[in-house]
């Protein structure tokens, strides 16, 4: 049995919620599992520890990655979700399971805690003590993809810098500090931001992400136990931030103008809903969306940090961290940086070389899904 756990922060923003899909999503670990030449049972647990100022709802999530298997080619899958909606700690349980030629079980379980917390200034101190109530803590792998953007910064008061630098190595100290919890660290992802010395010279947004690196690689490099450190400098990335409304469309009946008006009253709401949606996520951020998307692999993309797809910065943390944990696929250099191109590149890359191939077979898959008390 491989257990392993994952303290994911930054899982309601852009990156960090497609980390978490990748998380939810089977095939993930199916990418590192060689199904056709496996003898032994197989049981994977792998325990996710989540923070946020907002709700964090995983179950749209989830059921993306149950639509995603349903629509695959994989061995028969037995798939399950089970959620405790507790007001402070939140609790989930997503099973895959299988059995191959009626001998080898398979089973892999993504065990998901999620705690709610709006004053960010508590996490330093609440993080270790809730690691530390893990039986059998192990494996720790600490991924940041906790940002900020300037109209956020602008409605809390708190700078961008303390978010993007004091925050997030806080929360690392606080971890590397507990001397029972530091010794289960083995790997730390963030995601930074394209830079250089002029940028950083010029703008306090790189001068901060230019220290914070510094500061994780002098605190990381003392660690016996973190072999590996993984810093992403991504550009401007494709994807967009927030969430997208769904039109919900009204129940009609057979007096035509009363549908009408009906019709009229939800197109109408469903618009105001997305102006305040934009209007939350600010316009500069969406400009930056609109930059990345038409930049993107174009003559000149450089000049504006060469763009990326924030989906393709989720599969090299999910991917890198996996691997990690099952002792697959590392490099032997323990501080490394990512940047944009080696991003770009990384879906092929890993397809060619680490990643065991997946067999195709029938699916009939038999889903189970309970919302209510978690089962212990």
């Amino acid at each position: 049995m491989s257990v392993f756990h994952t303290l994911l922060l930054g899982a309601t923003g852009l990156t960090g919620s497609l980390v978490f899909q990748h998380f939810a999503s089977l095939h993930s670990y199916l990418s590192w599992v060689d199904l056709a030449n496996l003898k032994d049972d197989l049981e994977l647990n792998h325990y996710v520890l989540v923070i946020s100022r907002s709700s964090f709802d995983l179950r749209d999530t989830v059921k993306l990655a149950f639509d995603e298997l349903q629509n695959s080619d994989l061995v028969e899958w037995h798939y399950s979700f089970f959620h405790d909606d507790d007001e402070n700690d939140n609790q989930s349980v997503i099973t895959y399971s299988t059995r191959l030629n009626d001998a080898v079980s398979v089973n892999i379980n993504v065990l998901v805690s999620t705690i709610q917390e709006p004053d960010s200034t508590k996490w330093a101190e609440i993080i270790p003590k809730r690691l530390s109530t893990y039986d059998g803590l192990t494996n720790l792998s600490v991924i940041s993809c906790l940002g900020s953007t300037s109209l956020g910064s602008k409605k809390s008061g708190v700078p961008r810098e303390w978010v993007d630098k004091t925050l997030n190595f806080e929360i690392l100290k606080a971890v590397t500090d507990n001397v029972s919890i530091s010794k289960k660290v083995t790997q730390y992802i963030a995601v930074t931001s394209f830079n250089n010395p002029a940028l950083s010279k010029l703008f306090p947004y790189f001068k901060a992400k230019q220290e914070f690196e510094s500061d994780v690689k002098l605190l990381l490099e003392k660690s016996e136990t973190c072999n590996s450190a993984i810093i992403l400098r991504p550009g401007p990335l494709i994807g967009k931030h927030g969430s997208t409304p769904v039109f919900v469309t009204p129940e009609l009946d057979d007096h035509l103008l009363r549908s009408v008006l009906k019709y009229k009253k939800a197109i109408l709401s469903h618009y105001a809903t997305r102006i305040k949606l934009w209007q939350d996520v600010g316009i500069a951020t969406r400009a930056s969306e609109l930059v990345a998307q038409i930049s993107y692999k174009v003559p000149g993309a450089r000049l504006v940090g060469y763009p990326v797809k924030a989906n393709d910065c989720a599969i090299v943390i999910a991917s890198e961290r996996i691997a990690n944990a099952l002792g697959k696929h590392s490099s032997h250099v323990k501080f490394r940086i990512i940047n944009s191109q080696e991003i770009d590149s990384y879906k092929a890359e890993f397809s060619n070389s680490g990643a065991d191939s997946v067999q195709a077979l029938p699916l009939s898959p038999a889903p189970v899904l309970v919302f209510n008390n978690l089962l212990s």
